[in-house]
């Protein structure tokens, strides 16, 4: 766990070393002043504390800094952090008060959104993150509902759709990250790379290629404060094995087409459009 609460943004009144090594506290070179120490360099075999970090901390389980945390900090579990200002790096959990670097984990959490970059599975922001829904309609998956959660900077697509123009009534998955770019007035655009298991025979059978990867660039135009229209080029690819296109192709139309190793890769340009509210 790494803890950083800001004091002002300074260390006044604690002691400063460059380099602490430790078990966990007080078992540790800083021993029981390790509350009332800044180290430059922070190396724990399970956890540390300090009254705050400057450039580096490991801790296999967690680190904690009570005043202010600069630079990387790594954990095998959780980072906890105030002001944050570098790297955040966990297996598992990041949480920063404020962040002026990158998170990296499976779960990532900053109150204030507006600056940083959150990189994982789910990233959350309390404040200027991005909780948004999409309906959309495109060649590659018919309709399809979509929930964005992160930042402008970075988020994280998960989706669930259906195709019935090309083929008999399938069902797709997917996720994806994009990023979004802001132009003048109400106009932006996003660049989103998602990938989709589609069902064969309305199933998903296990260890069986039957799936859609996609870019999307669309260019949005917001209408009211949650409302959005938007619409762009799709580029896909589908991928299949010869049992799942032996009910039927993935792409509608196709720009290439390979076959190797029993794998059928198809490519096609297509359109993507709908509302996001």
């Amino acid at each position: 766990m790494l803890l950083c609460l800001v004091r002002d943004g300074r260390a006044a009144d604690f002691s400063e070393r460059f380099f602490q090594f430790g078990l966990f506290p007080p078992v540790s070179s800083d021993g029981v002043r390790s509350g009332n120490t800044v180290n430059a360099v922070s190396i724990n075999l399970i956890g540390g504390y300090s009254a705050g970090t400057r450039a580096f901390a490991l801790g296999s389980v967690w680190n904690a800094s009570r005043s202010f945390a600069h630079g990387l900090q790594l954990a095998g579990l959780l980072n906890v952090g105030g002001d944050v200002r570098g790297v955040q790096l966990s297996a598992l959990i990041n949480v920063a008060r404020s962040l002026k670097g990158v998170q990296i984990g499976l779960v990532n959490y900053i109150e204030d959104g507006e600056k940083g970059v959150s990189v994982g599975l789910v990233n959350i922001a309390r404040r200027g993150g991005k909780y948004e829904f999409e309906l959309s309609f495109s060649d590659a998956v018919n309709t399809m509902l979509s929930f964005r959660l992160g930042t402008d900077r970075f988020y994280t697509i998960f989706s669930g759709g259906c195709n019935y123009l090309f083929s008999s009534v399938e069902y797709a998955v997917g996720l994806g990250f994009g990023t979004s770019i802001d132009w003048k007035g109400a106009w932006c655009s996003q660049i989103e790379v998602q990938a989709f298991g589609i069902s064969s025979g309305k199933e998903f059978p296990g260890g069986s290629v039957n799936s859609i990867v996609q870019l999307r660039l669309p260019v949005c135009r917001e209408l009211s404060k949650h409302f959005k229209l938007f619409a762009g080029p799709a580029f896909n690819i589908g991928l299949q094995d010869t049992a799942a296109a032996a009910s039927g192709e993935l792409a509608p139309w196709t720009v290439w087409k390979v076959q190797r190793g029993g794998i059928l890769a198809e490519g096609w340009i297509g359109m993507s459009a709908g509302v996001r509210f």
